[in-house]
């Protein structure tokens, strides 16, 4: 078993005690206060310019403080649901037949009632990028018939459906129905 080195220890714990020290004789003065100041109005003007709308002279800015907002995790988009919000929720079915015919469904599993809110939310995000997303289909919908089958009776068909169910728009108003549409139908090999 090797052991540290004893000599790159002690220049490691002196290197921290040196930074900790110097952090704490720059907050005690006026210009390390000042110095501390000034980081942190411009870490926040970074962060409010970051997140303007679309414009020349923001995209002008936007490219010379991208270091900046890339070290300070400001170079995330805030615009969650603009200029689209959702107007539908969707429901995944997954169906699976085995060669001897049994009919199996997968649907999102139920969520436990602490974390309810993040749990769903994670499996409605499934939900919708396989809605949006043809190429990822195909190995969801294998990855599920492996999950519901066994080697002894193995998938013959998997079956992605996807129910469409419009939301009522801001301020009310009439909504469509639902629809449902097949995203991805396989027949698998009879070997």
């Amino acid at each position: 078993m090797l052991m540290p080195d004893p000599a790159a220890t002690n220049k490691a714990s002196a290197a921290r005690a040196w930074v900790k020290d110097f952090q704490a004789r720059a907050e005690r003065t006026p210009l390390g206060q000042g110095v501390i100041s000034a980081l942190v109005i411009f870490v926040v003007l970074v962060g409010i310019v970051w997140n303007l709308p679309d414009s020349p002279i923001r995209a002008i800015v936007v490219a010379n403080l991208q270091p900046v907002a890339n070290v300070a995790g400001l170079d995330q988009n805030w615009g969650v649901f603009a200029p689209n919000p959702p107007r539908q929720l969707t429901y995944l079915t997954v169906a699976v037949t085995t060669r001897s015919g049994r009919e199996l469904t997968w649907r999102r599993p139920a969520s436990d009632p602490v974390i309810r809110h993040y749990w769903v939310y994670r499996w409605r995000k499934l939900d919708e990028n396989l809605a949006r997303t043809d190429s990822i289909r195909k190995p969801f919908a294998q990855w599920v018939a492996g999950q519901l089958t066994t080697a002894a009776d193995p998938p013959a068909r998997v079956k992605i459906t996807a129910r469409l169910v419009p939301l009522v728009p801001p301020g009310g108003g009439k909504i469509g129905p639902a629809q449902d549409l097949v995203l991805y139908d396989e027949v698998f090999n009879q070997k």
